[in-house]
């Protein structure tokens, strides 16, 4: 996401930078973000939305067998067997934009956590403190259906996050996407979204708006339990600090109506209610509602366009699952 200092880069910039990366070959896309875009957390949020679309490739093998927490300038790297902050690093699990996500043992208490690292220098004072927000979010959800926080701090340059460590890590679209001779196995879709609908519940009801809802951070234990993970975008409702006006907060293809058309500044509950739906629709269909060839399609998309009933595109598909996909993508939140 746009960072705060990123003077001179407004959303219509940002949008602007990922169009012009996009119109460029594979092989030369790197080299033209590091020209345009020299501040990192601007980098970081064009990265995402480009893996979001598979069109960004991971830089040349070679450069180190672990990858980079952040591109240049702030090339910081963990390995297995070091430690920081109590924890020894055990295995590397995921890499997000700014930062990584690596198994650890927490050596006082000898338990395994997922330990989420990302450099001090790549947050700045206002991503601290949204980072601060993500362990206040996680901590307060000891629920089932939610991955828990355990603590955070910073240690050795890096802002770090402690979670339960979810067994097995498959995302809720790796996991029931599975198909058979009948296709999708459409009661463990039901299931899976029940469980994540259940876990959002927990969290609207302590004023926390989760508003990046997206099959990653849906995960599936070793038992099939989906549970919401990375409140790293959540809203706390007695928090003072907001999203700066214009920045987008989310996953653009599966934000809500009113988080591309208010840079994510005005959200409820109901934001994430169709950020589910869109996911549901898509386990139910095996497309998005909301698609295009550049961003600015996508959110004419999203803010325009009715796509057809899940049903449309998978016929064995339960009409009542469909329908209930339709009403939680509905424009008007009133309406979910």
């Amino acid at each position: 996401m746009p960072s705060e200092h990123d003077e001179g880069h407004g959303p219509t910039d940002s949008w602007g930078i990922l169009e012009a990366v996009l119109d460029q070959p594979r092989a030369q896309r790197q080299e033209l973000l590091e020209e345009m875009c020299t501040d990192p957390g601007l980098r970081a949020w064009v990265i995402e939305r480009l893996e979001a679309l598979g069109e960004w490739s991971p830089p040349p093998e070679g450069r180190s067998p672990v990858p980079a927490l952040s591109d240049a300038p702030y090339q910081v790297e963990v390995k297995p067997g070091d430690r920081l902050a109590g924890f020894q690093i055990t295995r590397f699990i995921a890499r997000g934009g700014m930062g990584q996500v690596w198994e650890a043992e927490e050596l006082q208490l000898r338990r395994p956590v997922a330990l989420k690292l990302v450099p001090l220098e790549a947050l700045g004072q206002t991503g601290l403190e949204q980072f601060v927000r993500e362990a206040r979010a996680g901590a307060r959800l000891g629920r089932r259906n939610v991955v828990p926080t355990f603590a955070c701090g910073t240690d050795q340059g890096f802002a770090w996050l402690s979670m339960a460590l979810v067994p097995g890590g498959r995302t809720v679209l790796e996991s029931v996407t599975e198909t058979d001779s009948q296709g999708p196995n459409y009661r463990l879709i039901a299931q899976a979204m029940a469980d994540a609908a259940r876990g959002l519940a927990a969290a609207h009801d302590q004023g926390i708006i989760h508003r990046d809802v997206k099959p990653a951070n849906l995960l599936v234990d070793g038992q099939g339990v989906v549970r919401v993970s990375d409140f790293g975008l959540a809203r706390i409702s007695e928090d003072s600090v907001h999203t700066i006006a214009g920045q987008v907060a989310g996953t653009w293809l599966y934000m809500s109506p009113e988080q591309v058309a208010a840079g994510g500044s005005d959200v409820d509950h109901r934001t994430d209610v169709f950020s589910l739906g869109v996911v549901l629709y898509e386990l139910l269909s095996g497309v998005r509602p909301f698609q295009g060839d550049t961003p600015p399609q996508v959110v004419e998309k999203i803010l325009h366009h009715e796509p057809p009933p899940a049903t449309a595109y998978r016929s064995r598909c339960p009409r009542d699952l469909s329908l209930i996909a339709a009403k939680a993508i509905e424009k008007r939140p009133a309406s979910r």
